[in-house]
């Protein structure tokens, strides 16, 4: 299935052989020689998926899973300035070996299903009036209901909040705002709009069996619901892709899960996959007024999503309910909780480096609680853990002593490592000196004085002290280096197995043990026991 399915043939190795003559008692003839025609392995394909975010997914997953009971849940994690997907679960899940846990969908729900996206795609609309500057956050409308022919559509509560301007509509998350908004750049350019953000058509993701989705247009009252995300129908990556405009300041970018295919017996890079940027229908200005608007829907008085801010970093996005179809017959379901509850959202709202869509249908709610709760919980865990472990600077941290890192590829390391030192930072060299092919973090990052930065150049390399390095750039040392650090635990280094200063082959094995800030302060069992005394 998935990817080993569509990559089976180049995964599978070929059987090495030994030809040689024998007796017809099977003893080797004198002087025979043997053929070896030596055993040839598969090829390795490495994802762009980054195992500690995709952990962070599902123990939160499992959190959710345990404490609402949801028919289904779906999570994907992307950067949205080259397409690369981190992360992606989905509940249910099973064991593709032992088959445990399978039940009537094994479908992959991002690629392969289809749903009613709800006001997430609102998202959409808004872009597209700013990009034909229809877009008057201060101009008002009567919210409430709207009638086009015989199809009058109604806010979520029915009455609407009398006149109110399109900026509070789009933060109330008013359908009637998005009628209006119609009204003013017509409904068959809005159509033409999510066609070119890649509505209605595969995104072309390397993954097998994807669906393509349906844009309802052929009269006004579907072009009206599906601005409001009723009756047409996307897939989850469809949405990914399409916010990766928003993100990345108008450049749409494709999303894929393969990195590279390497051949290990050569050890040959037959496939590297690069960042693709689609054609986009809005540009960088669009772009970023569509960011500052989702912004608002977490910070203003009236937004939906005031319970996805996160924890040091600003965050923008739109949450959504959508209706589900009936499997056994025309409408929808009805009920408390029968939805699909979902949020797409981003951070750091000005420079977004994770894009996440996370979508909860028929949690099971207790009296208090409402269906966007589950989604909330899952985005703000999964983002907060993620931006950290990927070295984002909280806002309320930056300060003077956060300084962006310089380019210093093509310098020499000697200089580069003065003027680290200079800034405050703790340049670490990997290999044996001259000029700089590689550094991490990159250049433009923000990074507190006293952080670490990695300078890679050819030669041998010395082992550095890891203690209290962050698991994260033990492994950003272990890909420049190409050693084999082997880490065990997570959290921060708090032992290794070779010293400082030791010169190692490739061949050689170095063993860095790790304890989260929990375990660092947890007391031992006899402490404990001290205390009780």
């Amino acid at each position: 299935m998935g990817l080993e399915q569509t990559y089976n043939e180049a995964l599978t190795g070929v059987n090495g052989k030994v030809d040689f003559k024998t007796d017809r008692w099977g003893f080797i003839l004198p002087k025979s020689e043997k053929q070896i025609v030596a055993a040839q392995d598969g090829m390795t394909i490495q994802l762009t998926i980054d195992k500690t975010i995709q952990n962070f997914v599902e123990d939160a997953m499992n959190q959710v899973d345990e404490e609402y009971s949801p028919e289904k849940m779906l999570v994907i994690i992307t950067n949205p300035n080259t397409g690369e997907i981190y992360a992606m679960s989905q509940r249910p899940s099973f064991h593709p070996s032992t088959r445990v846990g399978l039940t009537e969908n094994w479908l992959n729900d991002a690629v392969q299903n289809t749903i009613e996206p709800g006001s997430t795609m609102k998202i959409f609309t808004l872009a597209a009036a700013i990009e034909e500057r229809k877009w008057d956050p201060f101009a008002e409308f009567q919210s409430g209901q709207y009638t086009i022919y015989d199809k009058t559509i109604r806010d979520v509560n029915r009455t609407g909040w009398g006149r109110i301007s399109f900026l509070e509509g789009f933060q109330r998350s008013s359908n009637v705002s998005m009628a209006y908004l119609l009204e003013r750049m017509g409904d068959r350019t809005f159509i033409e709009y999510l066609k070119d953000f890649g509505f209605g058509e595969k995104v072309g993701i390397d993954l097998p069996n994807e669906a393509s989705g349906i844009i309802l247009d052929i009269n006004p009252s579907e072009r009206l619901t599906t601005s409001y995300g009723q009756g047409s129908t996307v897939t989850p990556i469809q949405m990914i892709q399409a916010a990766t405009a928003v993100a990345n300041d108008g450049k749409m970018m494709k999303p894929y899960v393969i990195d590279k295919i390497i051949n290990p017996n050569t050890e040959e890079t037959v496939e590297d996959h690069k960042p693709e940027e689609k054609e986009s229908p809005i540009s960088a200005e669009t772009a970023k007024q569509v960011r500052e608007i989702l912004a608002t829907t977490v910070t203003s008085a009236p937004g939906t999503a005031k319970k996805f801010a996160l924890s040091g970093y600003s965050v923008g996005g739109k949450t959504g309910t959508a209706e589900i179809p009936k499997k056994d017959g025309p409408g929808y379901l009805s009920g408390d909780g029968n939805y699909l509850y979902s949020f797409l959202g981003m951070a750091p709202i000005e420079d977004p480096q994770l894009l996440a869509y996370v979508i909860v249908q028929q949690p099971k709610l207790e009296i208090g609680q409402y269906g966007s709760d589950p989604v909330a919980k899952l985005f703000t865990s999964i983002m907060e853990s993620s931006l950290k472990y990927m070295n984002i600077v909280p806002e309320n941290n930056e300060s003077s002593s956060t300084v962006p890192i310089s380019e210093f590829i093509g310098s020499d390391s000697s200089s580069a490592i003065e003027e680290l030192r200079e800034q405050g930072f703790s340049p670490v060299l990997i290999g044996e000196g001259g000029n700089v092919i590689s550094q991490y973090p990159q250049k433009g990052t923000k990074m507190n004085k006293g952080s670490i930065v990695l300078l890679e150049t050819n030669g041998d390399t010395t082992l550095p002290n890891f203690y209290g390095w962050s698991k994260k750039m033990a492994l950003s040392f272990k890909m420049l280096s190409g050693l084999d650090i082997r880490l065990n635990g997570d959290g921060y280094v708090t032992e290794q197995s070779l010293s400082e200063g030791a010169v190692i082959s490739k061949d050689d094995p170095v063993v860095l043990q790790l304890l989260t800030p929990a375990d660092l302060h947890t007391p031992a069992p006899q402490d404990e026991e001290k205390k009780r005394r």
